[in-house]
């Protein structure tokens, strides 16, 4: 959403001074199972927090799976470091149950955490301080939210400073710039269903509008399901998501202070060149692209590719690179930075160092893959002011937003596939021809109004220079063994798949010789679609078994020719 190209401080003092990874990825395209991958180093499909709340999300389902003292900051205590934390840690994380039956969130030696129901309010927001084992009630505080936990990162690091040579962790998580929940301005007036700028920033970049690329309020349908179904915006609903975009933009005015403030601090420290920075987001999102309202929970490049910018030793100065990475692998790449050995557990790998020239770059590309995972369970939802609206006029069947999809990034193809549980509907986009991902080459799907069939009955039956349908067969086996992935599983998809080593990427697999293993494989496919977001393995069609054997894939406990 072109959100870095109004952050002249963060480009200042991070993207110039480090790399950005153009092709950084969150695995859900929601916040709080994507920080639990962040933090874990595990897809959300191990990790079983698959939402905001209810069935399967949220702080209490962290707690419940064993994750509150299981993650990132225990381990870097455990190698010697002091860890502060202040901002959102999770969703459902609240006044009453921050630690109920005494698990709290373990692992750090100080911190402030913001707590519902006053989490997303930008004034007047709770925090429950805890320093160690002494964990004190929590309080409303007073004055804007980003720069509250500016206020409380500086602090973090001044008492880091002061424990001299010992290594830290500091993690700022602002909510700038989300949507805020039952939240006034600083006059008291209404968010109008969008994020809230400070008040020195309300009369910033008021005539940006949003970027209108291809896919923004598309004269075509696009996509399948209820997105299909989507019916153009109007001129005063575009006007008002104009208005949200321009609001995100003043709210991130905030961050881009606050990265400056602990830059200068560090520096001022004499410890900047020896400090690692990582900039990202849990999630992306998508306003009026598809015709869609402002949200997330898609797998369109708006919704899943994010932010990612790394500065600090090792680090290229100024650099960029295409190099695929992902939310599963910052954990394991912390763990490199800090000189710790990876986790068994670990669904990614970290990105190796040094990273300061083209031949690091290559280096790290040829030893990384080029798929993602990607995934969600659950219903759709939309924010601002007309979300309701659209909401009731769409089939309640189309609203469960279930869907497994891979996303592959390599020298001369870049695609993104997904199998979605409502219709068995499908989608297969070319970015390379076609980055607005607004022409589905798959041959299930819909079909334009006035238009003699789909873009492949009409003539695109070809891929990557190989029949589309023997394409597919690739994607499909490689979503099969990556949506119940664990371990290596994960980080090495087509090993699963030729044991022998034979192949290692997409290039590699559409070799004609393998046409006939590949169409032999169940296709991924659901049994039943919850409307909740609950991760039920046994509903989700064939699963991979992990084994060494590409034929053996298993289905309630049996191989699949024995089951079919």
């Amino acid at each position: 959403m072109n959100s870095l190209d109004y952050m002249p401080k963060v480009q200042k003092y991070l993207t110039n001074e480090g790399t950005q990874f153009q092709k950084h990825y969150a695995h859900v395209a929601l916040c709080c199972p994507s920080r639990v991958t962040l933090w874990t180093g595990q897809h959300a499909h191990n990790t079983n927090v698959t939402d905001v709340g209810g069935i399967g999300g949220g702080w209490p389902q962290v707690q419940a799976m064993g994750l509150w003292n299981k993650y990132l900051p225990v381990w870097l205590q455990e190698a010697g470091y002091s860890t502060y934390y202040t901002g959102k840690l999770y969703n459902a994380h609240t006044l009453t149950n921050y630690c109920r039956d005494n698990r709290c969130a373990a692992g750090w030696d100080v911190s402030d955490f913001l707590l519902d129901p006053t989490t997303y309010s930008y004034y007047g927001s709770s925090y429950q301080h805890s320093e160690g084992n002494d964990h004190l009630a929590p309080r409303k505080v007073p004055g804007y939210s980003t720069d509250i936990i500016s206020n409380y990162a500086l602090g973090y690091l001044d008492r880091a400073l002061n424990q001299t040579g010992k290594p830290f962790f500091v993690g700022i998580a602002p909510i700038a710039p989300h949507t805020s929940v039952n939240g006034k301005a600083a006059d008291g007036s209404n968010s109008n269903g969008g994020p809230i700028p400070a008040a020195k920033y309300e009369n910033v970049f008021t005539n940006l509008t949003v970027p209108r690329t291809e896919n923004f309020n598309p004269d075509k349908k696009s996509g399948v399901n209820k997105i299909w179904d989507l019916p153009k915006l109007t001129d005063d609903n575009v006007h008002y998501l104009d208005g949200f975009y321009q609001r995100r933009i003043q709210a991130l005015q905030s961050v881009d202070d606050l990265v400056e403030r602990v830059v200068q601090r560090l520096d001022k420290a004499g410890v900047l060149d020896n400090t690692y920075i990582i900039y990202t987001a849990d999630n992306g999102y998508h306003i009026g692209q598809h015709r869609l309202q402002a949200g997330k929970k898609c797998h369109f490049e708006e919704d899943i590719n994010v932010p990612m910018i790394m500065r600090g030793p090792k680090i290229q100065k100024g650099g960029s690179t295409d190099m695929v990475t992902a939310h599963v692998d910052l954990a394991p790449t912390i763990f490199n930075m800090a000189g710790i050995k990876p986790r068994d557990e670990f669904d990614g790998s970290g990105l190796p160092l040094p990273l300061q020239n083209p031949d690091d770059f290559n280096r790290a590309k040829n030893i990384r893959g080029e798929q993602v995972n990607i995934e969600f369970w659950g219903l759709w939802s939309q924010e601002g002011n007309y979300s309701q609206k659209i909401a009731q006029e769409i089939d309640a069947a189309k609203a469960i937003n279930t869907y497994k999809a891979v996303r592959v990034e390599g020298g001369n193809y870049s695609l993104l596939y997904s199998v979605w549980c409502v219709n068995a509907s499908h989608e297969l986009y070319d970015m390379t021809t076609n980055s607005a991902q607004m022409n589905n080459l798959h041959p299930d799907a819909p079909v334009q109004p006035g238009a003699q069939g789909n873009a492949y009955h009409m003539g695109n039956t070809t891929l990557l220079g190989r029949p589309t349908i023997d394409i597919i067969n690739r994607l499909d086996a490689l979503v099969l063994v990556l949506k119940t992935c664990k371990g290596i599983q994960c980080t090495s998809p087509w090993k699963q798949l030729h044991p022998d080593g034979s192949v290692s990427n997409l290039q590699d697999a559409v070799d004609p010789k393998y046409d006939q293993q590949y169409k032999g494989y169940p296709k991924v496919a659901f049994e039943h679609c919850y409307e909740d977001a609950r991760y039920d393995p046994q509903s989700e069609g064939p699963l991979w078994n992990g084994t060494q054997h590409p034929q053996l894939l298993v289905r309630d406990g049996l191989s699949w020719d024995t089951w079919v």
